[in-house]
């Protein structure tokens, strides 16, 4: 299975020090060999420049491993989001790459905005503008079909002790060692939950399909008997 690792700095696993950390790097120890887990993360990358970026990442990736992406784990906004760009607009540059993914028959993982430290409260302001955002995000999951990591949620920066945020965060933006590969543990337990999901779908499609045959099969003795 070919896995693709896409979005800003974030994806990058970039840190305030001189080592990054992609969680695809963890990603791929978490999930073991059977799995190809790339990673296109540019710094300060912006949701208007993914579409086109992702599309010919896509093609590129498919002919090298001669066989389509099967999932794009994306994690795009945060640049948008801290420069002001309203969540509307930012939501429909979203909506482009998603379905740029479609188009190119790849299911689709979403990481949600974190927090900033730099955030202001208020109308109007970048944690009510990222809010907005993920509630967006998060209210058109299943209509855009795409699965939810809400990272935002999982590690909130502005509630966390002091201890935390050193744990987790390196700048208030960016993450550490321990924050990148927390957000990958949780990625990877999204990947197997929806892998065995559609293990037990189709299972379930096995199972009436053999009573079915059963039934047609047993109704086919019967009347052959009565005639």
């Amino acid at each position: 299975m070919i896995l693709l690792a896409f979005g800003d700095s974030l994806t990058a696993g970039m840190t305030n020090g001189s080592k990054d950390y992609p969680p695809a790097g963890f990603i791929s120890k978490l999930l073991g060999e059977k799995y190809i887990v790339m990673q296109q993360g540019i710094g300060g990358d912006l949701l208007e420049d993914m579409p086109r970026r992702l599309e010919g990442t896509l093609k590129e990736q498919a002919a090298k491993h001669r066989g389509k992406v099967d999932m794009c784990i994306f994690w795009g906004g945060t640049n948008d989001i801290r420069c002001g760009r309203s969540a509307n607009d930012a939501f429909k540059f979203f909506q482009s790459a998603i379905e740029t993914c479609k188009i190119n028959e790849c299911k689709v993982v979403v990481l949600t905005v974190p927090e900033m430290s730099f955030e202001t409260a208020g109308s109007g302001s970048i944690g009510a503008n990222r809010r907005a955002f993920n509630d967006l995000v998060i209210a058109n999951a299943e209509e855009e079909g795409y699965t939810l990591v809400d990272v935002a949620s999982a590690i909130p920066y502005l509630s966390l002790s002091e201890e935390d945020q050193k744990k987790w965060y390196c700048d208030g933006l960016h993450f550490t060692r321990n924050g990148y590969s927390k957000v990958a543990t949780m990625v990877v337990e999204v990947i197997k939950a929806r892998r065995k999901k559609k293990r037990t779908a189709v299972g379930e499609v096995a199972e009436a399909t053999e009573v079915k045959e059963k039934i047609e099969t047993a109704t086919s003795i019967i009347e052959t008997t009565m005639t």
